[in-house]
C-alpha cells in the first residue's frame, strides 16, 4: 500500500480514524483539535487550501449545539471584510456538521507570541475593522460570536483575492 507524503510544516498527519473527505474537500492533515472539534487542512477541487472545522460526534447529537453551530456558519457565510477568511462551504445537517474557510499558512498564535511577544493592535491588520464591520453590518447575537482559534488569527492578513 503506498504511503502518503509527509504533510507541510505546521500541519499534523491525519489519524487513522480521521475522515479523508468532508463534503467536497480532500483532507490532507490536522491543524488542531479542541473541545469543540477538529480543524483539518484540506484542498478543494481547484487545489485551494481550506481549513475544515468538524465538530465532535458528542456535540453532533446535541440539538442546541447544532443550532449554535448553524448560526455561526450563517454569520461566517455572510461576512466579507478585509482580514477575514473567506467562507468555502458547510453542512450543518451532516451526521457530523462541518464548516470550511480559506486557509492561509502561518505560525500558530503560540508560536507568534513566543517569537515576537504579546500581540498589539498593530499585529493583526484589519482585525478591528472586521469586528466593526461585523457588529455594524451583520445581524448577530452575542452567543453567535466565535472566538477564533489560533489557526484563524493571522499576523499578516492578505487582502481578499490576493
Amino acid at each position: 500500500m503506498p504511503t502518503s507524503p509527509d504533510p507541510p510544516a505546521g500541519i499534523l498527519a491525519l489519524d487513522p480514524s480521521d475522515p479523508r473527505h468532508l463534503g467536497p474537500f480532500r483532507l490532507v492533515g490536522r491543524l488542531g483539535a479542541g473541545g469543540m472539534g477538529v480543524v483539518y487542512a484540506g484542498l478543494d477541487d481547484r487545489d485551494r487550501r481550506v481549513a475544515v472545522k468538524c465538530v465532535h460526534r458528542s456535540h453532533a447529537a446535541d440539538r442546541e449545539f447544532r443550532a449554535r453551530f448553524a448560526r455561526e456558519v450563517n454569520l461566517v457565510r455572510r461576512v466579507r471584510a478585509a482580514g477575514v477568511l473567506a467562507f468555502r462551504g458547510a453542512d450543518t445537517r451532516a451526521g457530523v456538521p462541518w464548516m470550511a474557510t480559506e486557509y492561509v499558512p502561518g505560525p500558530t498564535l503560540d508560536e507568534y507570541v513566543r517569537d515576537h511577544g504579546p500581540l498589539t493592535g498593530y499585529d493583526v491588520p484589519g482585525f478591528e475593522d472586521a469586528v466593526i464591520t461585523i457588529t455594524r453590518d451583520y445581524d448577530y447575537r452575542e452567543q453567535d460570536i466565535h472566538v477564533p482559534d489560533e489557526s484563524e488569527i493571522l499576523p499578516d492578513c492578505p487582502e481578499p483575492g490576493a
